[in-house]
């Protein structure tokens, strides 16, 4: 009932109150991935927000708030999109990189979403800055497949930019 209410709290505009509740469902344990989605999302939020550094990245200290309730969201029933997109877009903004378990679990979100042109595209942003264009460039292909004309074009400007880019 608390990660319920929580949930409506959250969808209410009620951040402040929703926070609290849902770090309460979190603590306790709750069977429900939208609530370690969205106070992932919350946090995430927040450290963008305090980043004192100069380039707006994410500290380790942060970072590891975000990406467990990530982690242990994806391990639930049923997968959510929302998940892995900000699983990869906080790994794209964070000041360290992910290990190969959290690229592991990406990974299990793009074979379960394949063809949402979205996750494709952020997962290939995070591999660019990872450095591997090989796979950035793959993952835009897919993305390309399924997305729609706003993002084709974005995805079709992102391909320009790896084509120049160095490769390992």
């Amino acid at each position: 009932m608390l990660a319920t209410f929580a949930l409506l709290q959250l969808d209410a505009g009620e951040r402040s109150a929703a926070q609290s509740l849902l770090e309460a469902a979190v603590a306790s344990s709750v069977d429900r991935p939208r609530v370690y989605f969205e106070l992932a999302k919350l946090r995430y939020e927040d450290a963008l927000n305090r980043s004192h550094r100069n380039d707006g990245k994410i500290e380790a200290s942060d970072l590891a708030g975000i990406v467990d309730l990530l982690t242990v969201a994806a391990k639930k029933a049923p997968p959510m999109l929302g998940v892995y997109e900000l699983l990869a877009g906080v790994w794209t903004n964070a000041a360290m990189e992910p290990d190969g378990a959290q690229l592991a679990v990406l990974a299990e979100g793009l074979a379960l979403l394949a063809s949402e042109s979205v996750l494709q595209y952020r997962a290939g942003v995070l591999y660019q800055k990872l450095g591997d264009i090989t796979r950035a460039d793959a993952l835009a292909r897919e993305a390309l497949r399924y997305a729609q004309p706003r993002l084709a074009s974005e995805v079709r400007e992102f391909r320009e930019k790896l084509a120049v880019a160095p490769r390992r």
